[in-house]
């Protein structure tokens, strides 16, 4: 649902839904109340690789959910952007992706994907900034606006390795839990 909503505010109506952030925080909340009584206490237990990577994984989604949250504006100005065009369209299509290897149960693509997605979003930020701080310091571009791209660019940046992460650790506790079945066969 939070990568629908991604999507969304960056405009692709195609696999974007909204959400009500409010009532996500509470479902947020909820469910880190309940991983909070999970007390395994022997680190050596199968469980606990895969438990440290649920804490991972939801960690990243508060962090995500944040910045749908409290930078709203710096999604907008990303969609706005001609300059940042390739850079929400290569994420949007990459949550569609997502999206579908999600339903196929397929978290190592889907990590792989988001992988090589923030990868190119954290190529074109510095020489995006510089770009942006020249085009400042000739006047062809108001402080103010440039601003506003800079934290735009940083906000895919870091949406990018949010949602990398999370397909991140949900794969690692996948695989916790596969390499778990095989021990008990």
């Amino acid at each position: 649902a939070l990568f629908r909503h991604v999507n969304a505010i960056l405009g692709n109506s195609e696999t974007g839904k909204r959400l009500d952030l409010e009532e996500f925080q509470s479902a947020l909340n909820n469910t880190q109340l309940y991983a909070d009584n999970i007390n395994i206490k022997n680190s050596e237990d199968s469980n606990w690789e895969r438990f440290v990577e649920v804490i991972h994984t939801l960690d990243h989604l508060q962090r995500l959910h944040e910045r749908c949250e409290e930078d709203e504006d710096r999604a907008i100005t990303a969609r706005d952007t001609p300059e940042l065009a390739s850079e929400c369209r290569l994420l949007t299509s990459t949550i569609g992706e997502i999206l579908t290897d999600i339903e196929k149960d397929d978290w190592l693509h889907a990590y792989q994907t988001a992988k090589n997605t923030g990868e190119v979003i954290h190529a074109k930020v510095r020489p995006y900034r510089a770009e942006i701080m020249a085009k400042i310091a000739s006047g062809a571009v108001d402080a103010n606006i440039g601003t506003s791209n800079l934290e735009a660019i940083r906000w895919l940046r870091r949406v990018s390795r949010h949602i990398t992460r999370i397909t991140q650790h949900t794969n690692a506790s996948l695989l916790a839990v596969a390499a778990d079945s095989k021990e008990i066969i």
